[in-house]
């Protein structure tokens, strides 16, 4: 067994005894950079038929500040009416976080930051007043945080059929 990566390590271990199946467990360094990454798996197996099986392995390495949910999705409402989504904001433990502002390139999108848990955790509040109607759109909020590595959090937003 071959992880492409030199940042992930793999264990193999049997299933049942006397069922010839085996578990295999790929575990991530703690020295892995931040980021996304795509990587594979190659298993090497003694079946002649199929000697060697390439497993896709999806790999997110997250920094210490966490928003959930990545993304925040609004549908199917009318123009002048509001509609909100929140986020939480946090920084893993031992970090000391403060948001600074969060910003938008569309007027009709408002945020507004609220503190959970000083220097830590903070919700913010996406609230959409569209005037007009749109079909679909994709935008952005960018959360300014006094985290050195992540000084700027970009999260997506989606709008559909605002009408």
């Amino acid at each position: 067994m071959e992880p492409t990566w030199t940042y992930l390590s793999t264990e193999t271990r049997r299933i049942a005894e006397g069922e010839g199946g085996f578990e295999v467990v790929v575990s991530l360094s703690p020295l892995a950079p931040q980021g996304e990454f795509e990587e594979e798996l190659w298993i090497y197996l003694n079946n002649e038929g199929s000697p060697s099986k390439t497993v896709p392995v999806y790999i997110r390495v997250g920094g210490e500040v966490v928003v959930v949910p990545e993304h925040l999705s609004f549908r199917a409402s009318r123009p002048g009416e509001s509609v909100s989504g929140r986020l939480r904001v946090a920084g893993r433990e031992g970090t000391t976080l403060e948001i600074l502002r969060v910003e938008s390139d569309l007027p009709w999108v408002a945020t507004e930051v609220v503190t959970l848990e000083k220097g830590r955790v903070f919700e913010i509040v996406v609230t959409l007043r569209p005037k007009k109607a749109i079909d679909e759109r994709r935008s952005e909020i960018h959360i300014f945080t006094n985290h050195p590595e992540q000084s700027v959090i970009a999260v997506p937003l989606f709008f559909y059929r605002f009408r």
